[in-house]
């Protein structure tokens, strides 16, 4: 029997508290805190704390991944 919290914080984190450690969700869901991301997995953003958002690449979206984001055209 495992009692869970779930509380989101203001960057839509996701934090489950219970007995078992579980990372925090971050991106939506769709990434885990960590401290170092697992082989198929990338570093997105930081989570609140301080830990790595770690995503699957399919989440990320493909100019950042690819490293081709142009942050004058999108102004």
């Amino acid at each position: 029997n495992i009692h869970l919290l779930n509380t989101y914080n203001v960057l839509g984190e996701f934090k489950t508290s219970s007995t078992l450690a579980q990372p925090l969700t971050c991106w939506d869901q769709k990434g885990f805190c960590r401290g170092q991301c697992q082989k198929k997995e990338r570093f997105y953003i930081f989570c609140l704390n301080g830990k790595r958002c770690c995503v699957k690449p399919s989440y990320i979206p493909k100019d950042i991944l690819e490293g081709t984001l142009d942050m004058k055209s999108k102004t």
